[in-house]
């Protein structure tokens, strides 16, 4: 087996003497990289103190984590007590109940103190070996498991359920200092810098696998991701074997620019980490350098689901923490002070989501450490109010319902007939057939009085103007008047449906327009789609035209509902007479 362990020594020693001028050079050390104990292939960082750092999520600290493995949507990690780390997509890392004693893990195996392997079966460990006595192992996450036992036996297995293929026996364990796994083959790397290389497809002499001598300088070794073997020599540069199979398959070239390194990591389509001596991390791809560097935090972004909710509906906050190198990563809202200006508006419930309550502007302001961010949320009514009324020249909204339109409260005294009125921190007090209206200690009056119309107490809309500041304006027909707070707004109309009766009980009837007593429009929603009939109240035939104008009655009322939008004006009806 060791007749090709020298084969080689040569190529290897040659590509270490023609690239010694790249010593020479002295990096600038990043002490915020420095602090970067490892990297994942995608990014992920295992931080000095324990903390992990995932590129799209929130910091992981507080776990006392020593080693990490996988990706930031699922890996593994252990701690210092040897204890199992695990997290997924949806799960931060959290320690998995009674798995102790962990040495090493991949995320196809488990290894612990006491030498017996484990294999992953979904998330439960089923043990893989009846015999406890592996020291180092890894693999490829496929189908490649390579292993020292403790009776100095270096194996390669490819292939769940076959068996091991031994290459060497060492006199002691103390001499493997690391065992790497690709597609298909195996990399030992020994206390004296010796790296051995063996892959199936390579057979010596013999007829068996061959067990190469790639170098008598290593430092780390790594396979990354095309299967290509890394090898940190102990003058600081990176060295790969060739990415085919074939003749110097072996053979280790310089990567260009990779010096001054002390160990190397995988990543992603064929690149990888390296750490310097000076304890900074750089990526290499491409044969172009980036250095790592450890984001620092330079703010907060606050979004909601829907800034523009209607009254009633639930919408959720998202908080981010923002990097200086233009990462995010999700901040638990339980991690910060939430407060809102206009509670009134916006209420948060205990489920963690937010309920829009009342037409205005509001804004919610999240406090995380030293940042702040708010996010402006405005609701607005879904449907319009019914009820309005124009008395004398006056137009008139139902109190109750715009109270509540705009998330307040209020009261009644019987006896002195008064309406006591509290929106936000806006008291007012109005009396029924009085045109005063006392909003804090002071008078005001009311272009109308606070009147009655069929069990409906109604207030001047101008009011809101005075006190809130509210915009009013009428669409084409003057049917329907829409209060603007701000980004929000509610709508009244004098427009609104009854049931119909007889053979007409399943169709409604519109009412509020001017012609309701010479034309009566039933109307009935299907799909995507209205039907209509209409017909006279009075001996005359009906005009195409006066329908029509009846019809527009119909569109602004279905608009105002909600049924139609206002793009949508020409609504598809099957008429019926």
């Amino acid at each position: 087996m060791k007749k090709n362990r020298y084969r080689l020594w040569i190529a290897a020693l040659c590509g270490i003497l023609v690239l010694t001028s790249f010593a020479a050079v002295e990096p600038k050390v990043n002490a915020a990289s420095a602090s970067i104990k490892s990297v994942l292939a995608d990014g992920t960082m295992l931080l000095a103190d324990g903390s992990i750092v995932f590129p799209d999520r929130e910091l992981a600290k507080g776990l006392g984590v020593v080693r990490i493995t996988g990706t930031e949507t699922k890996g593994y990690g252990i701690t210092d007590q040897g204890a199992l780390v695990r997290w997924t997509q949806d799960q931060a890392p959290a320690l998995v109940p009674d798995v102790t004693g962990v040495k090493q893990v991949t995320m196809s195996r488990l290894l612990k103190t006491d030498g017996s392997l484990w294999a992953w079966n979904g998330d439960t460990l089923v043990r893989e070996r009846a015999e406890s006595n592996i020291v180092l192992m890894d693999d490829d996450g496929i189908s490649t498991l390579a292993a020292l036992s403790s009776d100095g036996a270096i194996t390669l297995q490819v292939g769940s359920g076959e068996k091991p293929i031994k290459l060497e026996r060492v006199n002691s364990l103390s001499s493997v200092r690391k065992i790497a796994a690709g597609k298909e083959r195996i990399a030992v790397l020994f206390d004296d810098g010796e790296v051995m290389m063996a892959e199936v497809h390579h057979l010596g002499y013999d007829g068996e696998i061959g067990w190469n001598r790639v170098t008598g300088d290593g430092e780390d070794i790594a396979f990354l991701s095309d299967s290509r073997l890394a090898v940190v020599l102990k003058g600081g540069n990176a060295m790969l074997n060739r990415l085919t199979s074939g003749y110097g398959f072996f053979e280790l070239s310089q990567y260009p620019e990779a010096y001054q390194l002390k160990q190397v990591v995988s990543g992603l389509n064929s690149s990888f980490y390296g750490q310097r001596y000076s304890g900074e991390w750089v990526y290499f791809h491409d044969k172009q350098i980036t250095p790592v560097d450890l984001a620092k935090p330079s703010g907060i972004l606050l979004t909601a689901s829907a800034t523009r909710p209607k009254i009633g509906d639930a919408f959720k906050l998202s908080l981010e923490q923002l990097y200086d190198n233009g990462r995010k990563a999700p901040i638990p809202l339980d991690q910060a002070a939430i407060t809102v200006d206009k509670p009134h508006l916006v209420k948060a419930l205990p489920d963690g989501t937010f309920k829009a309550t009342g037409v205005g502007d509001a804004v919610i302001t999240a406090q995380f450490g030293e940042w702040k961010a708010d996010v402006k949320i405005s609701p607005s009514l879904r449907y319009p109010l019914e009820t309005l009324k124009e008395i004398k020249g006056v137009t008139y909204l139902p109190l109750v319902g715009t109270v509540q339109a705009l998330g307040g409260t209020y009261s009644f005294n019987a006896k002195a007939k008064t309406f006591t009125v509290l929106v936000g921190s806006t008291s007012l007090i109005l009396t029924k057939g009085s045109d005063k209206v006392k909003v804090g200690g002071k008078t005001i009056t009311m272009k109308g009085s606070l009147t009655e119309d069929k069990g409906v107490t109604l207030l001047p809309a101008g009011l809101l103007t005075t006190v809130f500041g509210a915009k009013l304006s009428w669409n084409q027909d003057k049917t329907r008047i829409t209060v603007t707070m701000g980004s929000g707004s509610f709508a009244a109309t004098y427009l609104y449906a009854a049931y119909g009766s007889g053979q007409w009980s399943d169709w409604l009837i519109l009412m509020g327009y001017p012609a309701q007593n010479q034309i009566r429009l039933y109307f009935r929603i299907e799909d995507k789609s209205v039907r209509v009939h209409t017909e006279s109240l009075t001996n005359r035939a009906l005009e195409p035209s006066a329908v029509a104008a009846v019809e527009r009655y119909l569109d602004d009322y279905l608009i105002g509902i909600g049924v139609f939008t206002p793009d949508q004006y020409n609504v598809p009806y099957k008429t019926i007479n």
